[in-house]
C-alpha cells in the first residue's frame, strides 16, 4: 500500500530495500521482488547505495525491469565483499 500511494504521488518507480530481505519495486502497477544474491560478506556498508546506484544506471539504460534488479543485486553482493569506509579510511 505504501508503494501504491507514494506511486500516487508520481514517482514512476518505487523501491524498498530491505537489506538482506531483499528488494521490491513498484512500476507500472505491478509489484517486482528481488532477493538478495549470495555471496562472501566482508562489510555491508554501502550495499544500498551500490544497489540503487546500480538501479539507477539500469534505468536509464532502459533495461528490463528483472534485469535492472537483478544486476542491482549483484553490484550489492560485490560492495559486500570489501570493507566500507568506516574504521578503514587513510590516516593522515
Amino acid at each position: 500500500e505504501f508503494q501504491e500511494y507514494i506511486s500516487s504521488l508520481g514517482p514512476e518507480l518505487v523501491l524498498v530495500t530491505k537489506g538482506d530481505k531483499g528488494a521490491f519495486l513498484y512500476y507500472q502497477g505491478k509489484y517486482y521482488e528481488q532477493s538478495i544474491v549470495e555471496t562472501e560478506v566482508v562489510d555491508t556498508l554501502g550495499a544500498g547505495d551500490g544497489f540503487i546506484s546500480r538501479l539507477l544506471v539500469g534505468v536509464l539504460e532502459k533495461e528490463k525491469i528483472e534485469d535492472l534488479l537483478l544486476n542491482s543485486a549483484r553490484a550489492a553482493a560485490r560492495v559486500c565483499g570489501y570493507y566500507g569506509a568506516l574504521g578503514h579510511g587513510i590516516d593522515f
